[in-house]
């Protein structure tokens, strides 16, 4: 019971802490600063270090006049998990427990002026491997800086290895979601890191990205590689139907004191292999996703659809689907519930993956959701190994020919 004392006595802790309303920006798209961070006074001389509680990413090293800048962040998963397998494979234990880092980032963003942008992002994983999650340099033309007040049009272009908008939840940092981990939606379907060039507009309502990038994971493909090589194009739109504020969307958790709104989103990519492909495996292939979120003041509601197709021997397609909320029932926990749906359509011997998760958030800061203590419990009503997720300890699902499989997870999110 030591780590359950230790969980209770963090979250009286940290709820002594409060400050100013928050604002955070998305994972794919984030910028030096989230649209409502608060600026400094530009007749005040400009310090040239410190932490800025608004910005994405606090701690910063800048210039004297402002135009370079280096804002530097960190943050890291520690878990706690327990799963439990009706019908474990044959030498393996029904219950399973213990402790994990599953994932740790760091990030270096900056700016080299106020038009040219960069960023790099590294991450460890839970055997201790380096990767370079993003690097990329961007250059933000005519307005950009003006986006947050909708003053006319917006655009910036960048080139390098980055996230790609086409699902709302895929477009998130981990520390911004509303559960502990990615749906098993997210898990099977998403495009993840690619290298290429993506181009971003806005204009008031309405703003949309666009790419053409090395495909499907191609951030993590060497050069070359005949076998697995794609281009892809892909694009998102989003409308603001109802509120006028972009800043309600610019994570996953709703946090209070936020102003309402309606988005809709619509996100598609197709992908053409290279002739290298081995034979068998489709050469077209391609996605589409439509998402609806709502948001306010402490809530926010989202659901999407996506569907995969691929040439092979004629179009074959799967599909998934996700619905998740999460309501402050007072500061600083949050209730949210989510469910997740992956269909194997076309694909014969397979069944479809259906799972319920709850849990409970507590934001001890609430200038940042990178601080977060979760306590969360999941439900899969059909056998793993049956279904197209991989089973694994990343999205909390063990390998089982057969029965229910539940898990009651512990994580201390932390970073700065």
């Amino acid at each position: 019971m030591r780590w359950v004392a230790f969980i209770l006595g963090t979250i009286a802790l940290f709820s002594l802490e409060s400050s100013a309303l928050a604002q955070f920006a998305a994972s794919g798209g984030a910028l030096l600063d989230s649209d409502g961070a608060v600026k400094p006074d530009p007749d005040a001389a400009p310090h040239v270090a410190g932490y800025a509680k608004g910005n994405f990413n606090g701690f910063y090293i800048q210039s004297r006049d402002g135009e370079f800048r280096l804002n530097l962040g960190a943050w890291a998963e520690l878990r706690y998990e327990l799963d439990w397998r009706e019908t474990p494979p044959a030498g393996e234990k029904e219950f399973e427990s213990g402790f994990s880092v599953p994932k740790s980032r760091f990030f270096f963003e900056g700016k080299l002026t106020d038009s040219i942008e960069y960023q790099l992002r590294l991450q460890i994983d839970d055997t201790g491997a380096f990767s370079l999650q993003v690097a990329y340099a961007g250059y933000n033309f005519k307005g950009y800086n003006l986006r947050p007040h909708r003053k006319g049009a917006f655009w910036n272009l960048r080139i390098g290895r980055q996230f790609i908008a086409m699902t709302r939840e895929n477009w998130m940092n981990f520390s911004d979601l509303l559960t502990t981990y990615n749906s098993a939606v997210n898990y099977v379907f998403a495009v993840s890191v690619i290298d290429g060039v993506q181009g971003f507009y806005g204009r008031d309502h309405g703003r949309m990205w666009f790419a053409v990038s090395n495909g499907l994971a191609g951030g993590n493909e060497d050069f070359p590689n005949d076998e697995s090589s794609q281009v892809m194009l892909s694009s998102r739109g989003e409308v603001l139907f109802a509120g006028d504020d972009w800043n309600t969307f610019n994570d996953l958790v709703g946090r209070k004191g936020r102003a309402f709104g309606v988005l809709l989103g619509i996100g598609s990519n197709y992908a053409i292999s290279g002739a290298g492909n081995p034979s068998g495996r489709s050469r077209h292939s391609g996605q589409t996703t439509v998402d609806v979120s709502v948001g306010g003041d402490g809530f926010q509601a989202m659901a999407y659809g996506l569907w995969t197709w691929e040439a092979v021997g004629g179009v074959r397609s799967t599909w998934g689907f996700v619905a998740q909320a999460g309501y402050f029932i007072f500061e600083p926990f949050e209730v949210y519930a989510q469910y997740s749906l992956v269909h194997p359509g076309q694909i014969d011997g397979l069944v479809p993956f259906n799972a319920l998760t709850l849990g409970v958030n507590a934001f001890p800061f609430n200038w940042t959701n990178r601080i977060k203590l979760s306590l969360e419990g999941a439900l899969l009503f059909n056998p793993i190994n049956s279904t197209l997720v991989v089973p694994g300890a990343a999205i909390g699902w063990l390998p089982a020919d057969a029965g229910k499989q539940y898990y009651l997870r512990a994580q201390l999110q932390f970073g700065f």
